[in-house]
């Protein structure tokens, strides 16, 4: 076992020192010196916009894009490079990682209000009112039979986490729905199977950059009885979603495995199997 967690440590460093090279589209996921975030549009970036090549191939106007908050008593605020401006507000200094050109945007309030380039944190209205009404995937397409389904489901269960549960549901359902921003705004047009398979593929990064490796195995428990085994297993890309996820964080895998979790839907067994052999001898 303590092999196995070394090497597939080695492995996730490996990846990630060669994840900064790799060709990127927007939202897709990219690694800067403040965290992990997406390529976006610099117009769309909210968060801290890198100009270093972080998302090379791609136009000089598309970076990546960390959604890193100010420390308190900003901590509603986000961190900006000064050069991206602060619209409606001014830069506090001393509240942000990195240097003095990484400052906290403190807004006035009422400026820039939640719209579909901007989704509110802790609520789920963009999927039926921004990403459903430009994509038109009826009830059981992504915008409304997972996305929405599921945001609701958490914000149920959120009084069962702890207090860092609580803060993870809040970053990973921002983080899910920023990723589909272009996709809302028509900035970018595609299928609804398409758009299923990108939004599954963004799970995995948003779980992780949002905290699930740090969260408590009682919080790892909610997470698996609100996100029911049938949908969180029961389709490749959910399972590919899933274990990908556990693959960036070896404790969280192992738990998932300990509990028998990934053995417990038959139809998805052989898929999980042959992902696991490829980094264990365990079956």
């Amino acid at each position: 076992m303590k092999a196995f967690g070394v090497a597939f440590t080695a492995f996730a460093a490996m990846a990630a020192a060669a994840n900064h090279k790799l060709p990127r589209e927007i939202g897709d996921y990219c690694d800067a010196p403040e965290g992990t975030g997406t390529c976006q549009k610099t117009s769309n970036c909210a968060g801290i916009a890198y100009p270093d090549g972080y998302c090379p191939n791609d136009p000089v106007d598309v970076q990546c894009c960390v959604p890193k908050k100010c420390s308190a008593p900003y901590a509603t605020s986000l961190c900006r490079h000064t050069h991206q401006g602060c619209s409606a507000g001014s830069f506090v200094p001393g509240h942000c990682p990195g240097d003095s050109t990484i400052q906290c945007c403190v807004k006035s309030a009422g400026a820039d209000p939640p719209s579909c380039s901007n989704p509110a944190e802790n609520t789920c209205t963009f999927y039926p009112n921004c990403l459903e009404k430009t994509m038109q995937c009826g009830p059981d397409g992504y915008p409304i039979g997972y996305g929405l389904k599921y945001c609701t489901k958490f914000t149920d269960a959120a009084p069962k986490f702890s207090a860092i549960g609580q803060a993870w549901i809040t970053k990973t359902m921002l983080c899910l729905q920023r990723n589909l921003v272009p996709y809302a705004t028509g900035e970018k047009s595609t299928t609804c199977s398409a758009l299923k398979e990108f939004a599954f593929g963004t799970h995995p990064g948003c779980y992780v950059s949002s905290g699930v490796c740090a969260l408590p195995p009682s919080d790892w428990q909610v997470i698996i009885e609100t996100v029911s085994l049938k949908e969180l297993f029961g389709s490749v890309d959910a399972l590919k979603a899933t274990l990908e996820t556990a693959g960036d964080c070896v404790e969280f895998y192992k738990w998932l495995i300990k509990k028998g979790i990934i053995k417990l839907v038959d139809e998805v067994k052989d898929a999980a199997k042959k992902i696991w052999d490829k980094v264990t001898d365990w079956f």
